[in-house]
């Protein structure tokens, strides 16, 4: 696998570094356009980068959501707590 996903499971707080798992309390389908998610890309992040660490998600998708969390995190101006 290209992607290390501790680097982004440790900031995406799906427990393995101690940090409890959050859903996100915004519901995708509500979102309006890009800006929206921007905005609500905090609360989303944890649980997509949660899909890395899944038995079930297969190493291709696992290296495609690598990327567009990258993506996301730079555009939307994601910055670790």
């Amino acid at each position: 696998m290209f992607w290390d996903q501790t680097t982004l499971a440790a900031s995406g707080g799906n427990g393995e570094d101690g940090r409890s798992h959050r859903t996100a309390s915004v519901e995708p389908s509500s979102l309006r356009d890009l800006s929206d998610f921007s905005t609500n890309w905090p609360e989303l992040r944890p649980e997509v980068v949660s899909y890395l660490s899944r038995a079930e998600t297969p190493p291709k998708v696992g290296e495609i959501i690598h990327w567009l969390v990258l993506l996301a995190d730079r555009t939307c101006k994601y910055e670790d707590p």
